[in-house]
């Protein structure tokens, strides 16, 4: 089990920061962006693990409706990690809103319950 200390800084991460607290590298980035959909009709534009349209020069930009950031399936208080398949795009507003991005998952259940809102 996990320290209070190491829940404490996971819960304040910032985001897009690997499990050392330091921001991804470019390959990384580029990887996750690459597990994007394109956007049908509004290229450049691609989808987020959510379905949210986001942009790739978006990195990183809470200043824009089409900023993203990456998030992981399963959080690192969970026993997540930093490999690749455990991480994911996600527009930065969904990031804040329910962080863990997992369909199904219970984050995204009790989004549902208190009636969050998804950027669509």
């Amino acid at each position: 089990m996990r320290s209070d200390r190491v829940l404490a800084q996971n819960m304040y991460r910032q985001p897009s920061t690997d499990s050392s607290g330091k921001p991804f590298d470019a390959a990384t980035v580029e990887a996750v962006w690459n597990k994007t959909a394109p956007s049908p009709g509004y290229a450049p534009l691609r989808l987020d693990a959510r379905g949210t349209l986001i942009w790739k020069e978006g990195y990183s930009n809470t200043n824009s409706k089409f900023g993203w950031v990456i998030g992981r399936r399963r959080p690192l208080n969970e026993g997540g990690g930093d490999e690749l398949e455990n991480l994911e795009p996600v527009q930065w507003e969904n990031h804040r809103q329910g962080g863990d991005t997992r369909t199904g998952s219970a984050s995204a259940e009790r989004e549902a319950e208190v009636g969050g809102k998804v950027h669509r």
